[in-house]
Parts: C-alpha cells; sequence; structure tokens
C-alpha cells in the first residue's frame, strides 16, 4: 500500500539521500554553485582567449568564439603572458640547451638583436603574435623534456640528438625549420 503521508525528518533533506553508487546526491544549491563557477570559467577562457583551460582544441574554440583578428589575439596573448619574463624564461632555456645566439633568434622568427634585448627589459616593439606562439612552443618543448627524462643534462640534449621519428633529423633541426608546432606534438603524445 502507498503512504500519501508527506516525507518528513531525515527523509525530506534529499541531500543526504544516497545514489545507487553510495555517494550523495547534490542539493540544488550545490549544482548552482559548481554551473556559476564552470560559467565563470569558460567566460575567463574566452576573455583571455586561454584555450588550454577549457581543455578543447584551439579549432573547436574558434568555432565556438569565432576567429580572431592578429591584433586580439596579441592582446589576448599578452595578458596571459609576461611578455618580458617569458622572453627571459625563453633565453635561460636556449642557454640550458647551449644553442648559438643565431639559433636562438631564428627559433622565434629572427628579430634583431637590438629588439630581442629590448623585450628582455620589457621594452622595444610590441611582440608579435606569432613570436609569442613560437616562445610558447619553446616553453612547452622544454616543461615535456623536463617531465619525460630523469635529469636535465639528458633533457636538455634531446633536442639536437637524430631522432627517427624526424626522419633522423634531430628536434632541432625541424624547430628550426619552423616547425615548432610538430616537435611539441610528437613530446606531448611521449607524456601521455
Amino acid at each position: 500500500m502507498c503512504d500519501k503521508t508527506p516525507h518528513s525528518g531525515k527523509n525530506a533533506d534529499r541531500s543526504s539521500e544516497k545514489t545507487k553508487t553510495g555517494s550523495a546526491t547534490p542539493t540544488v544549491e550545490q549544482i548552482r554553485q559548481a554551473h556559476q563557477i564552470e560559467s565563470e570559467r569558460i567566460s575567463e577562457a574566452i576573455r583571455t582567449g586561454n584555450v588550454d583551460d577549457l581543455g578543447v582544441s584551439e579549432s573547436v574554440f574558434t568555432q565556438l568564439v569565432g576567429p580572431l583578428t592578429p591584433e586580439q589575439r596579441l592582446d589576448r596573448l599578452r595578458k596571459r603572458v609576461d611578455v618580458s619574463g617569458a622572453v627571459r624564461t625563453y633565453n635561460r632555456i636556449t642557454q640550458a640547451w647551449k644553442l648559438k645566439r643565431s639559433d636562438v633568434l631564428a627559433l622565434i622568427g629572427n628579430p634583431d638583436e637590438t629588439t630581442y634585448q629590448a623585450w628582455q627589459n620589457n621594452s622595444g616593439p610590441p611582440i608579435q603574435p606569432d613570436t609569442l606562439e613560437r616562445i610558447s612552443y619553446v616553453l612547452g618543448i622544454y616543461k615535456a623534456l623536463r617531465t619525460l627524462f630523469p635529469n636535465e643534462d639528458q633533457a636538455n640534449a634531446w633536442i639536437k640528438k637524430s631522432n627517427r621519428h624526424f626522419d633522423g633529423r634531430a628536434a632541432l633541426e625541424v624547430m628550426l625549420d619552423g616547425d615548432l608546432a610538430t616537435v611539441r606534438r610528437y613530446l606531448d603524445g611521449r607524456c601521455q
């Protein structure tokens, strides 16, 4: 027989009810809070252009918010990156890799030496989006290498060693040919 009396006491508090998996059913307020946090996270990612925070590819992000003009992309990259800090970090990485100065400049699109020095001091002409993107790739490559190799010497030497994945070429050669993304994708795949 069905009891038609209203529930009271412990049974009325649905937040303490257990699901079949044994976890508590969230309250309406908890769901609202989670939705608000997620909405804020998505809004911030769209505002800054930080695709990584959304966990979606850049092409999906572009489909969601539309293509960015070069100026918008540069503005969003600048908001995400302390430019002089990024250039200084890039410089430390290239020193650890023991690169020639010409290679240091070639990896980021061959700016002149004076401009490169000015960027390290947060002055000079604005850094173009392509240059920031290249710096970002190098930072990601460095991070991936430090994750894959047990010591710094091995990680730093890897970019100069021939690699069958790159048809016997060293990763540095591929990077100097302008294909930093391929090296980054390869390493990201190895990190998983």
